[in-house]
């Protein structure tokens, strides 16, 4: 089992001593840099894999010393360890779902989707149309941004006669 975020304090003891009472303890190694100063965070082993689930279950985001303990089952592969997560279903769900969240906000029909970086090539697949150069803003003939107004058929049919109108004969 691997445990973070340990008192520099903390020795192999004060950690057997803390885990105990959940299972029968083989191995207690707090890390240490070559100077013989702590890490931080410790292996320790359970007899069998149930005790190390429950120590997880017990212990993890414990505070020992004010600091919260990172208590998850180790895996070797190789000759590095690493961490699994701790199981979810130890923990109850309220525990597991936090109780304020933000909600995302909508867009509404005008507000475009955010789009990747620039390319070469993507015009169509960022919604510009104009071909193989992109097709976003108005140096590029796009509309800048703005959204456009869509007519009623009366309003079109009034803009018509109104050009037909204002406009000489060609000659």
């Amino acid at each position: 089992m691997l445990i973070q975020n340990l008192s520099d304090a903390l020795t192999e003891t004060d950690i057997t001593d803390i885990f105990q009472e959940v299972g029968e303890i083989l191995d207690c190694v707090v890390h240490r840099t070559s100077n013989d100063k702590t890490e931080g965070s410790a292996m320790l082993t359970f007899r069998t894999h149930s005790e190390a689930l429950k120590a997880v279950a017990e212990f993890d985001k414990a505070k020992v010393d004010e600091r919260p303990m990172f208590v998850r089952i180790a895996q070797h592969k190789g000759d590095k360890a690493f961490s699994a997560p701790a199981p979810q279903a130890a923990r109850p769900i309220p525990a597991r779902v936090p109780t304020t969240r933000e909600q995302p906000q909508k867009r509404t029909q005008n507000q475009k989707q955010p789009s990747g970086g620039r390319g070469v090539g993507r015009g169509a697949q960022r919604g510009g149309g104009h071909g193989a150069r992109g097709g976003r803003g108005a140096a590029r003939g796009g509309h800048g941004g703005k959204a456009k107004k869509v007519l009623t058929t009366a309003e079109l049919d009034a803009d018509l006669d109104n050009y037909k109108t204002s406009k000489p004969a060609a000659i």
